[in-house]
């Protein structure tokens, strides 16, 4: 009797272990799922309505930047969506934008830490054009050429040069039609070597000077003036050569990277602008670009090849079908050769 009921004991404490075992299983997968769900709603449910008119040959008091933000507000502590619409021009009074809402746009499109753009640089400083003095356009070789529907923009601001193209259709897409060409940094030897140069080529003025003083009080003394030597100026003509810095190498047109944001960030905005240029030289861009999980490389190399997949299958059919629909020459020939026999 006292072995079935340690027997029977023994039983019922396997079974409470494994439902324990299968209840702590069960919270980890849900603690799982919950965290992966977390993960995704830290995107917040954002985007950025753009409204833009430049008049790209002469000043233009129509000329705007109206843009909207639909995310939540820095300035707001609740965690409601707040819609921040602006309307900015340039002011002539003051030689700035008349909301100065330009800062606000760069609170909106920094990430949390405040130190990464979620959106191409060239985006924003397209946009400051339209509120900036219109000489800015020249200082900035700021250009707009068509080819069709397609536009292409260049621009260089703080010596680095900027190029956004659309589309056949007009369709500027975000972030991928934006690219950048950075200002080439200067070597440190470069730049060492330019200081040691300056100081050689003042040594030099100044050796220079003192035996040009000195030359001078001997001529006086014998009061007879003497010539300097054709080799000394010589020497001289070749070191001031020497010391004047050549003229940096002028980059290759093609030199352009993508200017999109950094890889760290996981979320970016991504959207389609419609962009047109008119026949007086009114450019617009109008769209919305939205928040959005930013895709990995491996995932957009899976998406290509589905697409591939799917086409493959496609061509082969029209292969097929054209191949029923062809007739061979030699058949109608072939058929008139019997028919003349036979008969």
């Amino acid at each position: 009797m006292k072995s079935k009921y340690f027997l029977s004991v023994f039983i019922v404490f396997i079974l409470l272990i494994q439902s324990a075992f299968a209840l702590g299983k069960k919270d980890t997968d849900s603690d799982s799922k919950k965290s992966d769900s977390t993960e995704e709603e830290k995107i917040p449910n954002e985007y950025i309505t753009i409204d833009l008119l430049l008049d790209t040959k002469k000043q233009n008091p129509k000329n705007h930047f109206n843009w909207k933000d639909s995310g939540k507000s820095s300035s707001s502590s609740s965690s409601t969506n707040s819609d921040n619409s602006y309307k900015d021009y340039f002011d002539a009074v003051s030689g700035a934008s008349k909301a100065h809402s330009t800062k606000n746009f760069r609170d909106v499109v920094l990430d949390s830490s405040k130190k990464n753009l979620r959106t191409p640089k060239g985006l924003r400083n397209l946009c400051l054009f339209a509120v900036a003095n219109p000489e800015t356009l020249s200082k900035d070789n700021f250009l707009v050429t068509q080819e069709g529907k397609k536009l292409t923009i260049t621009f260089t601001h703080r010596e680095n040069s900027y190029r956004i193209e659309t589309d056949e259709s007009g369709m500027l897409q975000v972030p991928e039609g934006f690219f950048v060409k950075l200002k080439a940094p200067k070597d440190k030897k470069d730049a060492d070597k330019s200081k040691t140069d300056s100081k050689n080529e003042k040594a030099a003025k100044d050796s220079k000077d003192s035996k040009t003083a000195k030359e001078s009080k001997e001529a006086k003394k014998d009061s007879k003036p003497q010539k300097a030597s054709s080799d000394e100026d010589l020497n001289l003509d070749i070191l001031e050569e020497d010391f004047q810095e050549s003229p940096s190498e002028a980059q290759p047109e093609d030199d352009f990277q993508k200017d999109e944001p950094p890889e760290s960030l996981n979320a970016i905005f991504i959207g389609k602008l419609t962009a047109n240029l008119t026949g007086d030289g009114i450019f617009t861009l109008k769209g919305k670009v939205k928040l959005t999980k930013r895709q990995k490389p491996e995932e957009v190399k899976e998406e290509k090849s589905k697409e591939e997949d799917k086409e493959e299958p496609k061509a082969e059919e029209t292969k097929e079908e054209d191949k029923k629909s062809e007739i061979t020459p030699t058949e109608e020939p072939e058929s008139a050769d019997k028919m003349q026999k036979q008969a």
